[in-house]
């Protein structure tokens, strides 16, 4: 006959000991969490990424339009204007789950149309775009500098463009008129 004999007590206390710690623990990070400031985790910002998508054009907006005194007032209220055309976020933003550093919302260098900038290589950024457009980009390089584009219509083209294949950030915009 087999004899079973019970833990002893010091065992049973550690055992108890442990599964307190990870309780409090898993508290301690959960309230951690819970307590921070909604801006911790900020989210995608959808004008952002609409604009920069083709999904919205203020080209298409004509005057008097309330989508266009929408546009502007957005621009005003969340952008502040940097050098020449450019805007800086006054507050962080994200687009694609990407931080946004500039924005240009009418024209950059010979483009007419909406882009901005943001942290990730072009690599990053094309497979969040494709994600979202749900067709693939055309992709060369020129110079060394790659660019990706794919045209959702006869004036508008979503266009990707990096200073280099190894640079962490990328021009990304909806563009509806360019010289190529």
């Amino acid at each position: 006959m087999t004899s079973y004999r019970c833990p002893s007590t010091p065992a049973r206390h550690r055992v108890t000991f442990h599964a307190a710690l990870v309780a409090i623990a898993v508290a301690a990070v959960t309230t951690t969490i819970c307590a921070m400031p909604t801006g911790a985790f900020a989210a995608d910002d959808i004008v952002l990424q609409r604009l920069a998508t083709c999904q919205d054009s203020w080209y298409d907006w004509k005057e008097g339009d309330p989508r266009m005194t929408q546009y502007t007032a957005y621009i005003a209220s969340r952008l502040a204007q940097a050098d020449g055309a450019a805007f800086t976020p006054t507050a962080p933003m994200t687009a694609f789950s990407m931080p946004v550093s500039l924005v240009f919302p009418q024209s950059v260098g010979t483009g007419v149309g909406f882009s901005m900038m943001v942290g990730g290589d072009i690599a990053q950024v094309r497979k969040r775009y494709e994600a979202q457009l749900g067709k693939p980009m055309t992709c060369a390089t020129s110079d060394g500098s790659p660019t990706c584009e794919l045209q959702v219509s006869a004036k508008k083209t979503v266009i990707l463009m990096s200073e280099g294949p190894r640079s962490r950030t990328t021009l990304a915009g909806c563009y509806y008129f360019y010289q190529k």
